[in-house]
């Protein structure tokens, strides 16, 4: 691919570490930029790219790709506002669809209610459901459900191990997982995403996901397997590492604690609008320390969602004690005191956050913690004091699209250019893979993945044209 060098000339060039366009020529040959400056190169084929402007390939270091290509389908409730039409939307889609049945999306914050069990027997009858709600912790479960997989349930909410474990039960076909792939995928590049850390290891098995992946050439995927115990990553350790330029497993991912809206992430101190409630730890230090002896044992890069104040407290006690650190990648940090960043620092843990979660779940925030809020969303002084930090979407909780991100940011005191460059060269950083790390900059050793604009993307435009490996993957002509 691309055994013949292209020179592509004229565009203003976003470099994410001088955090400035500049007029810049560069050459693309066997997927790589091979040489960048003021070039004129006779007997190139030539990319004239005077009056456009070229970012780097988008790397998001955290989504669900296969939750993004799922999004589309009707199982989608975001949309809704209204309890009544998004039940009677429920109704008419099971007409083609097969039980159980399975909804995602639903926010007692926009439809001013929580779903009841009461509305699925008012609207749905005696049917076998699980509805999910958009943070992906916690759901409601029917009673044909519930009496089906011997669960015991408080009013039909499942959350965190139970809800994982649930559905497991329910997995999807390899031809469903196929069609998310390829849309999510799709959505990715048409936003100039050409890199990303995901974790899809839902309602699937190991070896089917990996096959899937591995089939796909367009995006770059870094999987981090989401396993419940150390014996699953000894287990499966002959499945970790780098398999080509497109897909690479480093390691693992776990699940520390859940999520502000379903009141599940674990805090210092209780809710605010739930006394007595201080959210769920997942795992037990005991239990984390034994995952990091683990991927350190098997050179594998340990991922933890950790978004409560809690759980911070819980991973960084406990990296402290431990011997030998592995690479780690901590994932949310949606509350994070002063200490907390001092201790980050010292640690050099990498560090991926979302700024789009700020303009989505501010308010909601608001009423979980009341007064921590001035602890939370601290994305810009983790930045300032230098910590090792890239930006990203949780997709499809949010949106991929990075403009949503980089809006947010700029609502948290980023400038445009700092954004762009955590959601570039600072994300891909992340990563354990040198392969990845050679993306997110337009350099000489990189991946030629880039986007090209043809005006200025300040405005918030999106890409005319992506390019991954220096092919043209969207629109793909």
């Amino acid at each position: 691919m691309n055994s013949e060098p292209i020179l592509f000339k004229g565009a203003k060039v976003f470099d994410p570490l001088c955090l400035c366009f500049r007029n810049l020529d560069f050459v693309v040959q066997s997927q790589k930029i091979v040489e960048t400056g003021t070039l004129s190169h006779l007997g190139y084929s030539t990319v004239n790219l005077k009056g456009y402007w070229v970012l780097p390939g988008f790397v998001d270091s955290h989504c669900h790709i296969l939750g993004v290509g799922q999004k589309e389908d009707v199982c989608n409730l975001e949309k809704f506002d209204d309890i009544h039409k998004m039940f009677e939307h429920i109704k008419h889609s099971l007409r083609s669809l097969s039980s159980p049945y399975v909804f995602r999306g639903w926010d007692e914050t926009k439809l001013g209610i929580v779903p009841s069990r009461d509305l699925i027997r008012k609207f749905l009858g005696d049917v076998e459901i699980l509805l999910i709600r958009r943070c992906g912790h916690v759901a409601l479960i029917s009673e044909a459900l519930e009496k089906k997989h011997g669960l015991h349930t408080k009013n039909g909410m499942v959350s965190e191990d139970q809800l994982s474990d649930l559905l497991q039960k329910i997995p999807h076909s390899l031809e469903s997982l196929k069609i998310y792939l390829k849309k999510g995928c799709e959505r990715a590049l048409k936003h100039g995403v050409t890199t990303i850390h995901s974790d899809d290891l839902h309602r699937t098995n190991v070896v089917r996901l990996i096959t899937i992946l591995r089939a796909q050439r367009k995006l770059r995927i870094q999987e981090e397997l989401a396993l419940k115990t150390p014996e699953e990553v000894c287990k499966l350790r002959k499945l970790f590492g780098f398999y080509s330029p497109h897909l690479a497993i480093p390691g693992i991912k776990i699940y520390l604690d859940g999520s502000l809206g379903g009141r599940t992430a674990y805090l210092e101190e209780e809710y605010s609008d739930e006394p007595g409630n201080r959210g769920v730890l997942n795992h037990t230090c005991k239990d984390l320390e034994r995952f990091l002896n683990v991927c350190a044992a098997n050179g594998l890069t340990l991922s933890i969602h950790v978004i409560g104040d809690g759980a911070l407290n819980a991973v960084l006690k406990t990296i402290y004690r431990v011997h030998r650190i592995p690479s780690i990648k901590l994932i949310h940090l949606q509350i994070t005191k002063p200490e907390h960043i001092i201790k980050l620092k010292k640690l050099r843990v990498n560090i991926t956050v979302q700024p789009g979660f700020w303009k989505s779940d501010r308010e909601m925030a608001r009423s979980r913690i009341g007064d921590r809020m001035k602890y939370a969303y601290r994305f810009r002084d983790m930045y300032l004091k230098m910590l090792k930090v890239g930006f990203s979407s949780d997709a499809p909780v949010e949106t991929i699209d990075p403009r949503y991100g980089i809006e947010a940011a700029m609502e948290l005191g980023f400038e445009w250019e700092e954004a762009v460059a955590l959601y570039t060269w600072g994300s891909a950083q992340l990563s354990s893979i040198p392969v990845f790390r050679n993306t997110g900059r337009i350099a000489k050793g990189y991946y030629a993945d880039f986007l090209i604009y043809d005006s200025d993307p300040r405005k918030m435009c999106v890409p005319a044209s992506v390019f991954v490996g220096g092919r043209e993957v969207y629109p793909g002509r």
